[in-house]
């Protein structure tokens, strides 16, 4: 007679193949979900308005929902410019791929130059509508077709001005003004751009490396007879906090320290100082800059190319807080 099987090998048996078809099912799963991941990125599988969407979801997941000053759509991207700072003649360039978005560069804002070339229409309103959403109104459209498009608005009057490229390449333009700037960032293909200039990016300073400057900002920056509680700046930013009374009207409270922040063309993020509480690190009595300045160049580290940032407070370490005041200049640490 033939040997029969142990019941426990052959429930073994039965155990290991339950476990390699739930291997093989939780492979296939990943397959699917990677694949539809994919899809769902992918800017060349989607229409337009589709992409406008899908972008602008990206951004408001980490930005307010902000009204672009200016669009431009192609297969393989968005990019779209919106006001920044307290600056009303540049714009900030954002652009997204699908499956993230980048903050770019600034650009002289090329509406400015067209309202100038281009005056408002007799019969025209001079204003502007304040409802307008150059995301919502794009990504309400049908499929039109396209193989790029560009679109922003008469500064003047808000009429749409628009570039559209067809499916093979011919160009419609409402733009008015053939010296108009391109508003891609990266040239799409099968798009012939012409001889439409190009914006250009406004140079930025990385301050780490001119330190200089920085103090020639604050000094037209900072209320007369300010003093300083913490200053910091990298190679893209400038924070300053100072002493005063600060109102915070959400909260109907105040402060004892105001902040603002500076970006890397020098802009400034608001008007007002953002309202803030002792940390631990912020110096009590205040520094003037003229102070401050001289103990830069005396810190260790201020030769150093390979600094990072730089830090002014009076942080004495476990919570203690110095009367001096001291700055503090990083060095990537070597491997």
């Amino acid at each position: 007679m033939p040997k029969q099987k142990s019941p426990n090998k052959i429930a073994l048996v039965i155990a290991l193949v339950a476990v390699l078809g739930g291997m093989a099912y939780w492979l296939t799963q990943l397959k699917e979900e990677a694949e539809l991941q994919q899809v769902q990125t992918d800017l060349t599988r989607m229409t337009m308005a589709q992409a406008i969407a899908h972008c602008r979801a990206l951004w408001t997941a980490g930005h307010y929902d902000q009204a672009p000053l200016a669009i431009a759509w192609h297969k393989d991207g968005l990019d779209w410019y919106v006001l920044e700072g307290l600056d009303n003649a540049t714009m900030r360039h954002f652009g997204c791929d699908g499956s993230s978005v980048t903050r770019g560069a600034r650009y002289p804002r090329g509406a400015q130059e067209v309202s100038r070339q281009v005056p408002a229409p007799v019969n025209e309103p001079r204003s502007i509508p304040i409802d307008r959403n150059l995301f919502t109104h794009y990504s309400a459209l049908p499929e039109a077709g396209l193989r790029a498009f560009e679109a922003t608005e008469h500064p003047a009057t808000g009429e749409l001005m628009e570039r559209r490229w067809s499916r093979d390449g011919t160009l419609q333009s409402t733009m008015h003004d053939r010296d108009f700037p391109i508003l891609f960032r990266h040239q799409p293909e099968g798009v012939a751009l012409g001889n439409h200039p190009l914006l250009t990016a406004l140079p930025a300073t990385v301050w780490i490396r001119d330190p200089a400057r920085v103090f020639a900002l604050l000094e037209k920056e900072l209320p007369r007879g300010a003093r300083i509680a913490e200053l910091s700046f990298d190679d893209r930013s400038i924070t300053l906090r100072i002493l005063g009374t600060f109102k915070n009207d959400a909260e109907k409270t105040t402060a004892p320290f105001g902040e603002a922040s500076f970006d890397e063309y020098g802009i400034r993020n608001d008007n007002s100082w953002y309202p803030r509480d002792q940390t631990g690190a912020s110096c009590r009595q205040g520094h003037t800059l003229n102070q401050i300045i001289p103990q830069f160049a005396q810190a260790t580290n201020a030769t150093n190319p390979k600094v990072s940032s730089a830090t002014f407070n009076c942080d004495g370490g476990k919570g203690k807080v110095t009367e001096t005041g001291s700055w503090k200049l990083r060095v990537p640490r070597q491997r």
